[in-house]
């Protein structure tokens, strides 16, 4: 991400000489955003969870779509994707400054709202955990009972 401009910039905030981007790691591609083809979408939502900024929305076994203005194109959704029914269309235009606050805000807020989920869905788990082991002690103290009843009962 960042391309040349990228490169040119980090240079100058660390000082350290520009180097050209390094083949290996990938190659310089206009910017572009993710689109799915909607007939071969099966609505798995494996796409959606791997977003880092929720720019893909649907149910679960229904289709879901883009939404352009949050999709950064960082391409994370495609592997995700076991139909590979997600293509780039070329945005037409360079990724801005401005794209790239939006992205952040996105992207935080994000991982803010999968955090709280988890934490949320932890506690739950937790209440039910702590429920059944109530329910359990309260099943091994009805039997305890019972069976103190039984042997008075017997003497």
């Amino acid at each position: 991400p960042g391309g040349a401009r990228g490169i040119r910039r980090l240079a100058a905030a660390t000082g350290l000489p520009e180097l050209p981007l390094d083949p290996e790691y990938g190659t310089e591609i206009p910017f572009a955003r993710a689109s799915i083809r909607a007939d071969e979408c099966i609505g798995c939502s494996w796409c959606a969870k791997a977003c880092p900024t929720d720019a893909i929305a649907g149910a679960p076994k229904h289709l879901h779509a883009v939404i352009e203005s949050r999709c950064t194109g960082c391409s994370l959704c495609a592997p995700a994707c076991p139909m590979d029914c997600i293509d780039f269309i070329d945005a037409g235009r360079e990724w801005t400054d401005a794209d790239a606050r939006t992205a952040k805000l996105n992207h935080e807020a994000t991982w803010a709202r999968r955090v709280k989920r988890a934490a949320l869905e932890d506690a739950r788990l937790a209440g039910r955990r702590n429920a059944s082991g109530a329910k359990e002690n309260s099943k091994k103290a009805f039997m305890a009972d019972i069976l103190a009843m039984a042997r008075a009962g017997r003497r």
